[in-house]
């Protein structure tokens, strides 16, 4: 890591600190979504820095804030409603607004982190986040997300979350903070109102200090490596090599290919009586060829495609490492496993990427036609599946536009809200709505987690209300609505409508409203939204989160061409 050191001597006491050499950092926490944080009022959220030297000769993005010298500087625009700590631990205290930052080696990040009580938070859905190999000792905040119906996206105080540690490895201590005691995997879950979510760990313990050189010690002999085994020629091995590897509990053998390699210890050689082939092709895509792509892989999201040449079982647990890239440094990624086009992947295992852009995937048989690893869950919602909307609803998915009611429910035939529409416009448009905090609307209020949106859209002049201080948004959006929103979100964008189809003169055009008409003509005619039977439009009838999803998607897809 490169950079330059400090002295400071304050009250006689002489600190030593570390200023890197970055061209940029970065503030994350699981709970972040588009720079802001939602956070309960009483919780403690550990908030982490990475930083960037891709301009310099180290050439990776790593996690800094981990490493005891490197000096950060954080600060809070506003101790009253939230504070943070010379570690980046944000303590929210009262209902408001505030942005944290943090500075190191003179590259500052910034965050906002938006407070609300406790009993505003109803989640539909849990998760839980915590560090990947915690050392023997250390303490740890962990980071529990609650999301509510509505997509909103909370941090909770973990003082109000209830713990269990499936192997006694580590435990909770009263200040809300976790402590790992022992060696050995780990699975935690949280509980909350309800809902659970469980988080692996593996606790390992800590490095041993260099020896004194004047201190006779035991001598600590490092396990034999067995070097690289070639497989670029040949990705075949046969069952002896595993054999002879069994013997020795303590060796580790390693295979490398074009672009992977695979680890393998004696200790965990549990079948060495069959020749494996070790051959992995690797793509920057998914899936890699010998499927077409399932409706649920968003392509953009797509780190890897792979599939391995063996279909069975491995000799033992085997990892197998591959280059991700200095981008995904210190981010989490999820795997999975592809069968079928007509089938969503199934998820495998959330895996850390290490500070080099390596990720290592663990296996003891390989089953799957090819494997995927994402920079996003992907969802599965089993009743969109059969629905005729289902591409359009797993597109905006993908995008991060839109969410289910939770991981396997979408609900795509019930009615859409006018406050629900105009959040997912505001996605489309890419809008970043944290400084909208105050409302034009009196039935709009500032806590209401549309509230930024509908405040937006309305500045912005996509929406003007049903009258002139009412926006009604718990109220169903009509047809005639959405066509009006679309139109004008195009005109935002400066996109141009294209009538690529031929114009429709609805039996009950009369019914469409004045302000309505124009946009519902634009949008017939360019294939966004459609009559109904009988040659009508419906133009009061509401529309469901399926019909909304097919409209907005149909807009963004001509807008990509």
């Amino acid at each position: 890591m490169l950079g330059s050191g400090k002295i400071t001597l304050t009250g006689g006491k002489m600190k030593f600190t570390y200023d890197p050499l970055l061209t940029k950092t970065y503030i994350k926490n699981e709970a972040i979504i588009g720079n802001k944080m939602n956070a309960v009022i009483g919780s403690t959220v550990q908030l982490d820095m990475f930083g960037d030297f891709r301009e310099y000769p180290a050439n990776y993005v790593t996690q800094i804030n981990n490493h005891e010298l490197v000096g950060i500087k954080w600060s809070s625009s506003n101790e009253a409603v939230a504070s943070v700590d010379e570690n980046g631990a944000v303590t929210s205290k009262s209902s408001g607004s505030t942005v944290i930052t943090g500075i190191s080696g003179g590259k500052a990040s910034s965050v906002t982190v938006e407070t609300v009580k406790p009993e505003d938070v109803k989640p539909i859905k849990l998760d839980l986040s915590v560090p990947a190999e915690p050392q023997v000792g250390d303490t740890f905040i962990p980071t529990i997300k609650a999301t509510n119906a509505y997509g909103a996206v909370y941090a909770l105080d973990a003082k109000d979350v209830t713990f269990s540690f499936k192997n006694g490895k580590a435990r909770l201590q009263e200040d809300g903070v976790l402590i790992a005691d022992a060696e050995g995997e780990e699975e935690i879950t949280a509980t909350f109102s309800g809902l659970k979510a469980t988080a692996a760990t593996k606790i390992v313990a800590k490095p041993t200090p260099p020896a004194d050189p004047g201190n006779s010690g035991p001598i600590v002999i490092a396990p034999p490596t067995t070097p690289d085994v070639d497989l670029t020629k040949d990705s075949i091995v046969k069952s002896d090599v595993f054999a002879e590897l069994a013997k020795d509990k303590n060796a580790t053998m390693t295979f490398a290919g074009n672009g992977y390699k695979w680890k393998v210890n004696g200790s965990d050689i549990t079948n060495p009586n069959a020749a494996v082939d070790l051959g992995v092709n690797v793509k920057h895509q998914a899936p890699i060829g010998k499927i077409s792509t399932p409706v649920q892989v968003n392509a953009k999201k797509v780190v890897l495609g792979l599939s391995l040449n063996q279909n069975g079982a491995l000799p033992g647990k085997m990892t197998l490492e591959l280059p991700t890239g200095n981008e995904q440094a210190g981010k989490k990624l999820f795997f999975y496993a592809v069968n079928s086009a007509d089938q969503a992947p199934a998820f495998v295992s959330e895996l850390t990427v290490d500070e080099n852009g390596t990720v290592a995937i663990p296996f003891t048989s390989s089953t799957a036609a090819e494997y995927v690893l994402m920079t996003q869950k992907i969802l599965d919602f089993k009743d969109a599946d059969a629905h005729w909307a289902k591409a359009d609803i797993y597109y905006l998915a993908g995008k991060d536009m839109i969410s289910g009611v939770n991981d396997s429910q979408f609900l795509p035939n019930n009615a859409i809200t006018r406050g629900e529409f105009v959040k997912l416009i505001a996605g489309a448009a890419g809008a970043d709505v944290s400084a909208f905090t105050n409302s034009s609307f009196a039935d709009v209020k500032p806590a209401d987690w549309y509230s930024p949106y509908v405040e937006w859209a309305k500045r912005n002049n996509i929406v003007l209300g049903v009258q002139p201080d009412a926006f009604a948004p718990n109220e169903k959006i009509t047809r005639e609505q959405i066509a009006v929103i679309l139109v004008r979100l195009s005109d935002l964008l400066g996109y141009t409508l294209k009538g690529n189809a031929q114009p429709v003169h609805f039996a009950d055009e009369a019914n469409i409203s004045a302000y309505a008409r124009e946009a519902v003509n634009k949008a017939q005619q360019a294939g966004i939204i459609s009559g109904m039977p009988n040659h009508r439009f419906a133009p009061a009838k509401s529309a469901t989160r399926g019909e909304a999803a097919k409209m907005l998607a149909t807009l963004l897809k001509a807008m990509e061409q």
